[in-house]
């Protein structure tokens, strides 16, 4: 697959879905609020498609929104990425040691037959909605 060529990749970052928690309150009480929980972004390089064009909406369908298509094989460390995970693909994940809000992420994830190569639809996050 030439699109996992060393040559074209990028680098970015990735966080994988943990599951939620209970938040709890000062008083040591349940207060209705679930907190989401992700692993430490993880840096690696995958090859990152600029935009969606017309020969893109072929490879998931026209019917899902996305703006961008990962690449990689199953000898990158982002085989882990899953429809939970959330990334940083135009930012990085920490500015002055502070963790920055993802921008992207995933819609759908496609493996080929064996196994040997993947390709990820990520959409941008829209800081109005809840994530």
């Amino acid at each position: 697959m030439m699109r996992c060529l060393k040559r074209n990749k990028q680098k970015m970052w990735f966080a994988d879905y943990l599951g939620v928690t209970e938040h709890i309150n000062s008083d040591g009480y349940y207060d209705g609020d679930d907190k989401v929980n992700y692993s430490e972004p993880k840096e690696t390089y995958v090859n990152i498609s600029s935009a969606t064009g017309i020969s893109d909406s072929e490879l998931f369908g026209a019917d899902l929104k996305y703006d961008k298509v990962l690449a990689y094989d199953a000898f990158s460390n982002a085989v882990s990425i899953n429809e939970y995970s959330i990334l940083w693909v135009d930012t990085e994940p920490y500015k002055n040691g502070v963790l920055q809000p993802h921008d992207y992420k995933v819609v759908r994830v496609a493996a080929s037959h064996d196994k040997t190569a993947y390709l990820v639809a990520i959409e941008r996050v829209n800081r109005n909605e809840n994530y």
